[in-house]
């Protein structure tokens, strides 16, 4: 067997992870099934896949790390090839356990697998377990591919872990959980009270079970604390758990615009939801219809008085998902007014979102494939805002994922929130405003921001979608902005070194934000999200439209930690940000949201490593010029084109309408290094065109380092609504043969209606297949559409269109099935009530 690096160097670079991404044909993914894990003992199988196009083929490593101060063996058998447990290698200078199999010239050919199975035995605190497959080139020892993935382990001290549903419905039961302690057969002292110093109301409750159920009713929304311990471990009392907190919530004002039912996941028993129809005047009946099967009205129609009138509505929960299911209350008012009722008919969202259990504390080092929603929020004060999150298991199996909620300015290894949800394949679960009903924040007065990590359990797939909207809302509608999920891999950070190596050359990571301002028009709020568990610290550059150095601001993060501040001290009309990490530790993203004065819409600007953008062509979607007057919308694009290379670009800028293979408009523009180019209105402004919309090709004759995104808004007065939009090169499209692109958050209702856009990358024709999933439809809607080279589409209302009627949470699926172009797609979600757009990126 050739090696050129010894057998413990390669443990070493596979327990940092100083890996390189898989190469183009071979990828792999691996899971780990751990069925016999009890207090650090039991059996570990992995399982390896080839994903890719090509065979996976050199030198294949396949093993397990294990806790500290565990042992790990060989249950059964272990991969093909020599195997080896830590015993082989004292002076691996690793202080955890390994074992791993070599396989000299082995192969791992697409679709194949391998597994291979381990006991472990022993070990302390939370920990876990690591399964791993390495592919490395026999002759070179470069990698050709790597995957791992982590089994989380909690080994049971004398200090049990406790959790409770967040929120949880009044007068509905509810179930308080805690693991089991070391001391087998212990008994455990519960404890609650209305106070999180267990100074008021407390109850006390002994018991050798491990949950408890309660039932609280209450006429205003109660928080209550539990804490349990065991009576007995090892001889003494044993110490009390970290508080968990179910808030008990007041049902809803019957005359509410929506009702939000929330309930623990598993209830089964109907619940009643009070609705009162007002008469807004001069109505005399009416009629009323739900459109799911899971809710009953108690009254469909008859006589409206003029004071009004209750009714309910019957929710049976028994067999909806976990998170939020929605269906429309539709009601009509025969004789009323028109223009004091929508024409005498109006729609009400009703949800039911199924939570479950959160513990509090910090969180550990994440997994590779995790993923990080950098800001969510439920703040309460001139405007109340949340954040809908979105979560897609688009993998072949049934994959539980771990959620960790760390507050703004805390502490991620410290101080959070916890919660645990299982998806089956294919699924699409909508978790409405999550900082209240998955992590508790739902006290009246509660007002919190922080960031929001998902991992996948004992996988590697990467193959999970989230997106997330935060927005305002009021009873005139809603004001929001997308939010993406960032893989952790998207993070920057110094990059990791072996011992005794040299620190990395050339310039720090960095991450550009462009699009900025603050004046009298705009003002932006700047976020900083820390991803690894580390310490870290960087700066925060402002520059002008010239690149001209503005001011440059240190920052500090803690341990995965949040912060978002304003802008300040600065007057700027057309600024970029760059953010730099200094600090030999931690990994960081940024973001920044930009609010107009004078509507407050925000738009959130996602950030781009300029090193990484390579590319002759950049393509924008949905650019507009549309003067219409209401109640049509109008729609106009200011776009930004930054240079992030080290030479002067000319770039020749093609508008293709929508439908068209040929461009209408063309010229030239020349950008220098570190140079924001700005053109608002730009359809009118540099093409001199008016009353179309398309798509913005930006082509260089070598590849370039340009960062090219706009902005299309309407206007309304002196204010306006928008969506920021990222153009899209050929890498960020899918092709013949490649995964597909999934769409999030399109809802058709009365409140919203979804456009989904569909553009040609490279100038080649190509022929798709949109597949249209609806929570709760036994099938989906198949749509095939072509596109000519260069073309782009929106197909406006595409759920009306497809007939498809009201219809929420719903996933579209854009695969190419014939033609040698490359496509990306969209979803630009907009408020029926504000005309305010959101714009959902196809991943």
């Amino acid at each position: 067997m050739t090696r050129s690096i010894p057998r413990a160097l390669a443990l070493l670079w596979l327990a940092a992870g100083l890996l390189p991404a898989d190469s183009p044909g071979c990828t792999l993914e691996i899971s780990m099934n751990c069925p016999a894990r009890l207090q650090g003992t039991g059996t570990c199988t992995s399982t390896t896949r080839n994903v890719g196009m090509e065979s996976c083929a050199g030198l294949i490593y396949s093993g397990f790390f294990g806790p500290q101060g565990s042992t790990v063996r060989f249950s059964t058998s272990g991969a093909p090839g020599e195997c080896f447990t830590s015993a082989d290698f004292p002076q691996s200078g690793l202080d955890f356990p390994f074992a791993f199999c070599i396989d000299s010239s082995g192969a791992i050919a697409p679709g194949q697998t391998r597994s291979m199975t381990v006991g472990v035995a022993g070990g302390s605190g939370p920990t876990g377990i690591e399964a791993f497959t390495a592919v490395f080139d026999e002759i070179t020892f470069e990698t050709i591919a790597f995957a791992s993935t982590f089994d989380t382990v909690e080994v049971a001290t004398c200090v049990p872990r406790l959790s409770s549903p967040g929120a949880v419905r009044s007068g509905v039961p509810y179930q308080v959980f805690w693991t089991e302690v070391s001391e087998q057969g212990a008994t455990y002292e519960l404890q609650e009270s209305v106070t999180p110093d267990f100074s008021i109301g407390v109850t006390t409750r002994t018991t050798s079970a491990l949950s408890a159920e309660f039932t609280h009713t209450v006429a205003a929304t109660t928080p209550y604390f539990y804490r349990v311990r065991a009576v007995s471990c090892n001889g003494t009392p044993g110490e009390y758990s970290r508080p968990a907190v179910a808030i008990v919530t007041a049902e809803q004002d019957p005359r509410s615009s929506r009702f939000d039912v929330v309930l623990p996941v598993g209830s089964r028993t109907p619940v009643l939801q009070p609705i009162f129809i007002a008469n807004p005047g001069e109505a005399t009946s009416f009629t009323a219809s739900f459109d799911q099967p899971w809710g009953t009205l108690s009254q469909e129609g008859g006589t409206l008085p003029p004071e009004g009138l209750p009714v309910t509505l019957t929710v049976d929960p028994a067999d909806l998902p976990v998170g939020s299911t929605t269906g429309t209350l539709t009601l009509e008012l025969l004789g009323a007014s028109k223009t004091a009722m929508n024409g005498g008919t109006t729609s009400v969202p009703v949800s039911v979102t199924l939570v479950t259990p959160v513990s509090s504390g910090g969180k550990t080092t994440p997994p590779a494939n995790a993923m990080v929603i950098p800001v969510v929020a439920h703040v309460a004060g001139q405007a109340f805002f949340q954040s809908d999150v979105r979560l897609s298991n688009n993998t072949g199996a049934t994959v539980d994922y771990e959620m960790f909620f760390t507050p703004s300015n805390s502490n991620g290894l410290e101080e959070g929130r916890k919660t645990t949800i299982r998806l089956t394949p294919g699924q699409t679960v909508a978790l409405n405003d999550i900082v209240k009903n998955f992590f508790g924040f739902a006290e009246e007065q509660s007002s919190v921001g922080g960031a929001v990590e998902i991992r996948p359990l004992r996988t590697s797939s990467t193959l999970s979608m989230v997106s997330s909207r935060t927005y305002a809302t009021s009873d005139s509608g809603t004001l929001g902005q997308f939010i993406p999920g960032v893989p952790l891999a998207n993070f920057i950070g110094v990059p990791t070194t072996l011992p005794g190596q040299p620190p990395p050359s050339g310039p720090p990571p960095v991450i550009s934000l462009q699009q900025i301002a603050r004046n009298s028009a705009f003002r932006t709020n700047i976020g900083l999200v820390e991803a690894s568990g580390e310490a870290a610290q960087g700066r925060v550059r402002i520059f002008d439209a010239n690149g001209t150095l503005v001011r440059e601001d240190p920052f500090s993060l803690q341990p995965a930690e949040h912060k978002q501040f304003a802008l300040q001290g600065v007057t700027l009309d057309d600024g970029r940000l760059e953010v730099v990490v200094d600090s030999a530790s931690g990994r960081v993203t940024a973001y920044a949201s930009v609010l107009d004065n004078e509507t407050d819409d925000p738009f959130f600007v996602a950030p781009v490593r300029p090193s990484d953008v390579a590319a002759r062509r950049y393509v924008l979607p949905g650019v507009a010029a549309l003067d219409r007057a209401p109640p049509a919308s109008n729609f106009f694009t200011d776009v930004r084109i930054f240079n992030g290379g080290a030479s002067a670009v000319t770039a020749t800028l093609r508008y293709f309408p929508q439908g068209s293979d040929a461009p209408t408009a063309a010229t030239e523009v020349s950008i220098m290094p570190g140079q924001v180019r700005g053109f608002d209105d730009i359809l009118q402004t540099l093409f001199g065109l008016e009353q179309t919309g398309g798509a913005l090709v930006v082509e260089t004759a070598e590849e370039s380092s340009l960062v090219v995104t706009g902005r299309t808004y309407s206007r309304a007065g002196s204010g306006t609504y928008g969506q920021f939009i990222p153009a899209v090169t050929a890498s960020g499209g899918t092709a013949l043969g490649q995964r597909p692109l999934e769409v999030l958050q399109i809802e058709e209702s009365p409140g919203f209606r979804t456009n989904l856009g569909l553009v040609e990358l490279t100038g080649n024709p190509v022929q798709v297949e949109i597949v249209v999933t609806i929570p709760g439809s036994a099938s989906s809607i198949v749509v095939p559409r072509s596109l000519k080279a260069n073309e782009f589409i929106q197909l406006n209302s595409v759920l009306a269109q497809l007939n498809v009627g009201t219809a929420y949470n719903v996933r579209a699926t854009v695969r190419v099935v014939s033609g040698s172009g490359r496509v990306a797609a969209y979803a630009s979600v907009i408020d029926n009530r504000t005309v305010d757009p959101t714009y959902v990126p196809g991943q």
